[in-house]
């Protein structure tokens, strides 16, 4: 929804994604069009990185830090 673009909602939303995947020990996986850079920059942004390259899309994964510091 552009009208909401930049006010922070999906930052919100994301972040209380992550929360709850954190709590679960789940990462989050998504994908996105390739072309859709902004996109891409938004979800680097919060942490995800990239973990597939396709023909049209790009796939990100997240992991919460507590797993990170754990290494597994």
């Amino acid at each position: 929804m552009p009208a909401l673009q930049g006010r922070g909602v999906g930052t919100l939303l994301v972040g209380q994604l992550q929360a709850k995947a954190a709590e679960r020990g789940m990462p989050i996986e998504l994908s996105v069009f390739r072309i859709n850079v902004a996109a891409r920059r938004f979800y680097e942004r919060l942490g995800f990185t990239r973990t597939q390259d396709g023909q049209t899309h790009i796939g990100m994964t997240w992991y919460s830090p507590e797993r990170e510091q754990r290494g597994t």
